[in-house]
């Protein structure tokens, strides 16, 4: 039998750590081939308690609550507010995603490659797109079931 010589250190306990982690998205390719690239970025993840999970889970439950008190209202008797809030209610993906991306580090390009600056602003543009939104919800995932950032 084999045996490690790898040295493990104590484990510290830390639920609001923040840690960073290598993202793969996979896109279609140009080719039109149907097959995918593999593109990554790296960013980083803030711990969060399943406590804070559950707030978020009902605060998710809050906005169901209100989109279905605006699908209610006739459309000649919504209010401007009520037309804004339907438009800000998002998806509980979004609401975790939000709080557990502490910020983008490095390797988000825009259409035309040119490297687009870590900033609030990034993150938002990330969690709208369906390919980096999937991809970041399943490298959570991964991180909360200590894989490795590189997916093994």
């Amino acid at each position: 039998m084999k045996s490690s010589n790898t040295v493990a250190g104590d484990f510290v306990l830390n639920n609001s750590c923040v840690f960073p982690w290598t993202v793969r998205v996979f896109v279609p390719n140009a080719r039109g081939d149907g097959k995918k690239d593999v593109a990554k970025f790296k960013v980083e993840f803030q711990h969060v308690t399943p406590e804070e999970r559950l707030q978020l889970l009902e605060d998710f439950r809050r906005q169901i609550d209100e989109r279905k008190r605006l699908e209610s209202i006739a459309d000649e008797d919504k209010t401007p507010e009520d037309v804004e809030a339907a438009r800000t209610l998002i998806s509980f993906e979004n609401l975790l995603l939000d709080r557990v991306i502490a910020r983008v580090i490095s390797g988000v390009r825009d259409s035309s490659g040119a490297d687009i600056s870590a900033d609030p602003a990034t993150k938002g543009q990330l969690i709208a797109n369906a390919w980096a939104r999937d991809a970041l919800l399943q490298a959570y995932e991964q991180a909360l079931r200590s894989r490795s950032p590189e997916g093994n």
